[in-house]
């Protein structure tokens, strides 16, 4: 079947066989991104996405979207899926390993990742039978609350949620 996974920075370990049977690798730490400043959002931990590759999930988003304290990944190209970053944000992110209070930078030298990072990846698996099968779908988003009643109206929020959701299902 298909999957829409939303994962948080600090998730469960147990979904680490499922990460690893999709090719997927979460960074250690929260995604702090200061462009949000540019947009006028004060609190660092908000990813900000401004662009979107060509996808039929991106194909009438125009604005940009927002996700609330996020997780990045790494996508492994060996997994047997394609894959597709569809979420990623600009240049001035950063993955913050320390304390999210007081002044927050970027630490060169430790396990802190520079952006752009990829906070959002679709995965794609075409059966090997060429029959009526549909391609196995999956979305893996590194934050769940951009679709809580909270944060569902900023942006281009609610879009993408449909857009996902009209994928996911083969709409």
């Amino acid at each position: 079947g298909n999957l829409l996974w939303l994962a948080e920075p600090k998730r469960p370990e147990t979904l680490q066989p499922l990460a690893d049977q999709l090719g997927i690798s979460f960074l250690p730490g929260t995604v702090v991104d200061a462009t949000g400043q540019m947009f006028g959002v004060e609190e660092p931990t908000f990813a900000i996405v401004t662009g979107y590759p060509r996808h039929e999930i991106t194909r009438e988003m125009s604005t940009v979207s927002v996700f609330p304290e996020a997780a990045a990944m790494d996508i492994n190209e060996d997994s047997g899926w394609d894959s597709l970053p569809l979420l990623t944000t600009l240049a001035r992110s950063w993955t913050e390993i320390g304390e999210l209070q007081g002044e927050i930078r970027f630490d060169p030298g430790t396990d802190e990742r520079a952006g752009p990072l990829d906070i959002g990846v679709v995965l794609t698996l075409t059966p090997e039978s060429g029959e009526d099968e549909k391609e196995q779908r999956v979305m893996v988003i590194g934050d769940g609350d951009f679709l809580s009643n909270t944060y569902l109206g900023n942006a281009g929020n609610m879009a993408l949620g449909l857009q996902l959701v009209h994928w996911l299902s083969h709409d």
